[in-house]
């Protein structure tokens, strides 16, 4: 039973251990999970706001330049005499020097003008070639001349004749005669990889993705792989106003507008990253708390089991000494105490155990078949049965469920040779939740010295002190009930005697005679009758007989007269002799009454009759 308290409590420990351990884990991942996607959030914020200013920072001088090149009014007056001179080699030369100025004091990769009068591309190294619309390599140009814009960045291949086909981020500037007219297109290109190092440089320091769209949504330079994310981004609402910071399917977004280049930084992060680590190190934790649970549970475990084993070893040696002292101290009390285990049916404790022993009944020997064996071989046949009944299992049982927790009966149990000793046997029934058990412990105390005392009172209440018959009230009492537990066909005759004169003797001789006279008919009386009968005096000179089971003939009315006859003898007092008689009415049941009123009163008028007739005889009422 111990050792199962142990386990339940070991298991509660260690749900109570582990709880702890899991929910601070659970919180402590939430917690970093939380905290790491406020990070991830601001470290894309401050990403695209880096970016921004590196971008504004690396484009504005180029566009600043563009810008100056383009309203520059000598290469203005310039272009407008570009159809005089298409084919003057000096007038291409002083362009293409022109443009290789720019290019070389400012270390730029490409440094271009394109005429809208002749549709010719000029670069520092002269005339590149003439600009068609039906040329893909020249869309940009035709896009850019519709689009009405003062500037814009267009990424492409640089075709320039010895370029190389490189990857430039072009910066495009719009150039107007006074009437407002594009007369050419200006621009400058430096190289994508100065932009791509950048985006590399925060992707691999941050692990983001940064992307660079147009204000139409198209990209033009991007390192976010995810497709459906980009259409997410590109159709949001958004994009369409002021782009918000937001997060789509577990990724964050951070945009950020670049009014110069009226482009959009996009830096994505994915919040869900390092979630492995962090269930890992959950998982670790945890397992690591299991580990630790388990040795401190094992430590603590053979701590309290040596710990019990020692207090149990204590305590059952007291156990034994203290039911050794009681056993001593109970037995000036109780015959026996019998400890029974109800519901595996056995004797429990060394008490009970000897007890059967003593009785030739084996230990092992099941309770109840032990308590048939007592009941046939110790107790008063009467009282077998309802011991029986009473003390066995299942009757033990029953009464616990039903909220009776104590039995008691008084029965008849062999003591020394063959007589038999009045026993008061009690019996108490309670739950042992050590081991989930009914039990019971019996007392068996001799109470044949009180039975004794009890029928000596009882003899005494119901006896008359001067003659030993009964006394009134209970010769009524038991007249009444032999009658009433009479059957229709038996026959009972009821006897009212009154001793004739009876004043006249205390008159005559004194009070002690007529005590004695008294006494002596109360023997002449139940010594005259052979056949059961109930003697009783109830009055001063009065007695009542009850005969029983009598056959009504001349036998019977011969034996009123004989009683008669031996009332009516002299009573002789040492040398005093006194004469006396008796008057007797006699009532028959069932002919002359079914109850003891009606019998006693017939009974008085048939002795009235004897008296009126002279006395000294005997009269049978008749209806």
């Amino acid at each position: 039973m111990k050792e199962k308290l142990l386990f339940k409590t070991n298991i509660l420990i260690c749900l109570i251990l582990f709880s702890g351990i899991l929910l601070t884990s659970l919180i402590n991942y939430m917690s970093n999970s939380a905290q790491k996607k406020y990070d991830l959030e601001n470290i894309a914020t401050l990403v695209s706001e880096s970016i921004y200013y590196q971008v504004e920072s690396y484009v504005t001088e180029p566009l600043h330049v563009s810008l100056t090149m383009a309203n520059d009014s000598l290469l203005k007056n310039f272009l407008a005499e570009e159809q005089l001179y298409l084919n003057d080699e000096d007038y291409i030369k002083q362009l293409q020097e022109f443009l290789t100025i720019y290019k070389d004091k400012y270390d730029y990769d490409a440094v271009f003008l394109a005429s809208v009068a002749t549709s010719r591309y000029y670069s520092y190294n002269g005339v590149d070639r003439v600009m068609e619309e039906s040329d893909s390599r020249d869309k940009w140009y035709f896009d850019f001349l519709e689009n009405g814009k003062e500037h814009e960045l267009n990424i492409d291949n640089d075709k320039v004749q010895g370029a190389d086909n490189a990857v430039c981020v072009f910066i495009n500037c719009r150039v107007t005669d006074d009437d407002n007219n594009t007369i050419a297109v200006m621009g400058i290109g430096v190289m994508e990889q100065n932009l791509e190092n950048l985006i590399n440089y925060y992707e691999q320091l941050y692990n983001v993705q940064i992307k660079f769209l147009s204000s139409s949504g198209a990209t033009q330079l991007s390192t976010i792989t995810n497709e459906d994310l980009l259409y997410s981004i590109l159709t949001t609402e958004a994009m369409q106003d002021h782009p918000e910071n937001q997060t789509i399917a577990d990724t964050f977004i951070s945009v950020k507008y670049i009014p110069i280049l009226d482009w959009y930084i996009v830096v994505s992060s994915d919040i869900t990253a390092g979630d492995e680590v962090y269930t890992t190190q959950v998982l670790i934790s945890l397992s690591m708390g299991a580990i630790v649970i388990f040795i401190i549970l094992f430590i603590i475990s053979n701590i309290v089991l040596r710990t019990n084993q020692r207090n149990m070893d204590l305590l059952t040696r007291h156990h034994i000494e203290y039911r050794e002292l009681l056993y001593k101290a109970t037995k000036t009390l109780y015959v026996n105490i019998l400890e029974i285990d109800i519901t595996n049916n056995c004797a429990d404790g060394i008490e009970t155990k000897r007890y059967f022993e003593e009785l030739g009944i084996s230990s092992t020997t099941p309770y109840d078949r032990a308590l048939e064996i007592i009941a046939q071989e110790q107790i008063k046949p009467e009282f077998v049965e309802d011991y029986l009944l009473k003390f066995t299992t299942n009757n033990v049982v029953e009464s616990y469920h039903k909220g009776v927790y104590e039995l008691e009966d008084e029965i008849m149990m062999k003591g020394e040779g063959d007589n038999y000793n009045w026993m008061l046997i009690k019996a108490r029934i309670f739950y042992w939740q050590s081991d989930n058990t009914i039990r019971m412990v019996i007392y068996h105390q001799n109470i044949t010295a009180e039975k004794l005392r009890e029928e000596q009172m009882l003899s005494i209440s119901q006896k008359d002190l001067a003659t030993g018959l009964f006394n009134k009230v209970y010769s009524t009492e038991h007249i009444s009930n032999v009658l009433q537990a009479s059957k229709a066909n038996q026959k009972h005759a009821l006897l009212i005697i009154d001793i004739d004169l009876f004043k006249h003797v205390n008159d005559a001789y004194g009070h002690p005679v007529g005590d004695i006279v008294i006494q002596e008919f109360a023997k002449r009386i139940t010594s005259h009758f052979n056949q059961p009968c109930i003697c009783g005096r109830i009055g001063g000179d009065e007695f009542i007989v009850l005969l029983l089971d009598i056959e009504y003939n001349i036998a019977l009315e011969r034996n009123f007269q004989a009683l008669v006859d031996s009332l009516a003898q002299d009573v002789i007092i040492k040398e005093v002799v006194c004469p006396v008689s008796s008057s007797i009415g006699v009532s028959m049941y069932p002919d002359t009454g079914l109850d003891f009123c009606t019998l006693y009163k017939n009974a008085d008028k048939a002795l009235y009759k004897s008296k009126e007739n002279g006395r000294n005889q005997y009269t049978i009422y008749t209806d």
